[in-house]
């Protein structure tokens, strides 16, 4: 995971909907629009590049796709869990 974090530390490069789900989130979190206007102006004060595909992504990182594999070990970890609060009462 070390090398995902030293990627995250200089991000410059998003694409344009990460972009957009910050500003998306942001306006939640504030309670504030912000029109294009706003948003220009604050884009082009930050050194940042938008990109057609994300610099960080999950892969090489030997993490699980699946979801149908992703799934089924859910279901078996439940299933676990149940017989254990079942058994232990």
């Amino acid at each position: 995971m070390s090398i995902f974090l030293s990627r995250s530390k200089v991000l410059t490069d998003f694409t344009t909907d990460q972009v957009d789900r910050a500003w998306q989130r942001l306006e939640h979190w504030t309670g504030i629009p912000y029109d294009t206007a706003a948003r220009d102006l604050v884009e082009s004060a930050y050194t940042m590049t938008k990109i057609v595909e994300p610099v960080l992504n999950w892969d090489g990182l030997g993490i699980e796709m699946s979801e149908e594999l992703l799934m089924e070990q859910i279901k078996a970890t439940m299933d676990r869990v149940r017989w254990r609060m079942t058994a232990c009462g």
